[in-house]
């Protein structure tokens, strides 16, 4: 028996994964001059505003000796580009101050705040993925079909529109309207995972939505192009035969698209 050489669409995914890698390294450098140039901006621009951060912190009684105090505490007296500089420095090490609201550390703030966060990005992908994947394979099976066009005008429509729009229409009908969803506030797990589920159901569906238009697009264009295209799958739909035809050639598409 002779043996089994890889075929070219092997050494096509291994330099794709390559090329992938590459792109993410190149992506996350152009962020650094990205990250430096907004933060400058920023900076320049909150320097024009007019009057004194410590006057509209103290209020309009303060006394100027009150007011140049409260400067010299916070370093306001200092020219603009050595306090830049300082923050820069700081930044660098993870310390980004301390909050004038709650005179605690903005890491430790962000990073209360960040588990909420990440809770909802990651809910958000799983709704996304879990529709779009059934969805572009249907879709991908009979191209061109009814489902096929009503899941791109779908996709078309949900991209086309802003994701703030969407949230008001979900909090207008789900929580105004229909009010069985909470339009704010945030309950964690630990009080319970359906009261949980409630709180990021809406902010999770204004996040997926769009999400699930770009896979379905995306996994629907790919799959079609591998189960029209590939000698592979015609050999897998000629193995089987009435529904296993639709099982095979997608399981063996899925796999190659991956």
């Amino acid at each position: 028996m002779s043996p089994v050489t890889p075929g070219p669409l092997e050494g096509v995914h291994g330099s794709t994964d390559v090329m992938a890698g590459r792109l993410v390294v190149k992506r996350l450098l152009l962020a650094i001059p990205i990250v430096l140039g907004v933060s400058i901006l920023t900076f320049w621009v909150l320097n024009l505003i007019p009057g004194s951060a410590a006057q509209q912190l103290l209020g309009a009684e303060a006394t100027p000796e009150q007011v140049a105090q409260l400067e010299a505490q916070l370093g306001l007296d200092r020219p603009a580009v050595v306090r830049y500089l300082d923050w820069l420095g700081a930044a660098a090490t993870g310390d980004l101050g301390t909050s004038l609201v709650s005179q605690q550390p903005v890491t430790g703030l962000l990073a209360e705040r960040f588990a909420v966060s990440g809770e909802l990005v990651l809910l958000a992908f799983l709704i996304s993925l879990g529709l779009a994947i059934p969805t572009a394979l249907f879709a991908a099976y009979r191209p061109n079909r009814v489902f096929d066009r009503i899941s791109m005008v779908v996709s078309i429509s949900g991209l086309s529109v802003a994701n703030y729009v969407l949230a008001l229409l979900l909090v207008l009908i789900f929580a105004v309207e229909l009010a069985v969803l909470p339009a704010i506030g945030f309950v964690p797990v630990s009080e319970g995972l359906g009261e949980n589920l409630r709180s990021l159901a809406l902010p999770a569906a204004a996040i997926a939505f769009p999400l699930y238009c770009f896979y379905t697009r995306f996994l629907r264009g790919d799959l079609v192009d591998q189960m029209q295209g590939e000698d592979y799958i015609t050999t897998a739909r000629a193995r089987a035969s009435g529904r296993g035809r639709c099982c095979c050639a997608t399981r063996s598409a899925t796999r190659r698209s991956g």
